[in-house]
């Protein structure tokens, strides 16, 4: 099981501008994949949403724009969702 999670357009309280999320100049936005496992997070109210078996991302993606991070979270979701268990 999986967690994909998307993330940016994190806006600099001093400047008003947006801040990257890593080296390059344009990377505003990101999706990351992690395992997960069975159990639900504790004190999630039940949201459904499973404990993660470590914080090593699987695969990590950056975006320059908030339409291509949702096409790229889409994609990443697609993908998982067809990989096999191991």
């Amino acid at each position: 099981m999986y967690r994909v999670s998307s993330v940016g357009r994190y806006i600099n309280s001093m400047t008003g501008k947006l801040d990257t999320l890593g080296a390059a100049p344009d990377s505003f936005f990101e999706t990351m994949v992690f395992r997960t496992t069975a159990q639900p997070v504790d004190n999630s109210e039940g949201c459904g949403c499973l404990s993660f078996e470590d914080w090593s991302e699987l695969e990590q993606v950056r975006y320059a724009t908030e339409e291509a991070a949702q096409s790229g979270h889409e994609a990443m979701v697609l993908k998982y969702q067809e990989e096999p268990q191991p």
